[in-house]
């Protein structure tokens, strides 16, 4: 009953905002995997007033109605600040990557990011300890995991055939101001990012992004110079190597290709 009743919310937002049929907006895509410090982009980005949008939809892109339950989706919480030139969602998982017919569609401006697998594995099974999800807690699964959609994500740039954005993840904190300098001429921006951001509904809320303390700092932090090493996991290297080898031969895939030489 409760998800019929969400279909008709979002039939009468449609109805009540004809508008949103058009497909008058530009489209930002963060692609990326768990705990890739999406989250703190997609802040940074959502708090820029060209930008609507900050979380992770949950959403499938297989088809081009998609993006209009996306208009509708972030309709629901900004309403008024529709008038925002770019519509934004960060995709992590195999499955909801945008299909080419809607990236024919959208056309839209496509970020890719990396983290390299030893923070990612640390970050994810202390995530899966906190919020008591074994599966994340588990060394196998979080390998198996990112080796599959680090391969996935391989694959999208020649797919998709447009220019994109690569951030190395721990770049985004190590080099801010540099990287955010950039991406705001990648996506041609009324102002510059600023490395400061906006709390808003969902931040720090499981289930929309990361729900750890540092989301709510309100600012890019580089987390690793604080970081307590009394509970890094060591992860023996014939687990870790098939991880290594998918994020070197991604990342050289998108280092070569994107539109900006950061990595």
């Amino acid at each position: 009953m409760m998800k019929d009743f969400g279909w008709y919310k979002k039939l009468f937002v449609l109805l009540s905002n004809p508008r949103l049929l058009k497909n008058d907006k530009e489209y930002i895509f963060v692609l990326g995997h768990m705990r890739s410090r999406s989250s703190v982009l997609s802040h940074v980005l959502g708090s820029h007033d060209d930008i609507i949008g900050y979380t992770e939809l949950h959403r499938s892109y297989a088809n081009t109605d998609s993006l209009l339950k996306m208009r509708v989706d972030l309709y629901e919480e900004f309403g008024q600040q529709f008038g925002s030139r770019y519509l934004l969602d960060k995709v992590l998982h195999n499955g909801l990557d945008p299909s080419e017919a809607v990236i024919r569609r959208a056309n839209p401006k496509l970020i890719f990011l990396l983290r390299e697998p030893v923070g990612y594995v640390n970050s994810l099974i202390k995530l899966g300890k906190k919020v008591g999800k074994a599966h994340y807690a588990n060394l196998d699964f979080t390998i198996e995991h990112y080796v599959l959609r680090v391969n996935f994500l391989a694959q999208l740039p020649e797919k998709y055939g447009l220019p994109f954005f690569y951030i190395d993840s721990d770049e985004l904190v190590s080099n801010t101001d540099e990287i955010l300098e950039e991406l705001s001429r990648f996506l041609d921006l009324s102002t510059h990012l600023s490395p400061t951001y906006k709390k808003f509904e969902k931040t720090g809320k499981r289930r929309f992004g990361d729900s750890s303390e540092n989301i709510n700092s309100g600012a890019i932090v580089d987390t690793s110079k604080h970081r307590d090493e009394s509970d890094k996991i060591e992860i023996p290297e014939d687990k870790i190597a098939p991880a290594m080898d998918a994020y070197h031969a991604c990342r050289e895939i998108l280092i070569n290709q994107s539109v900006n030489q950061t990595g």
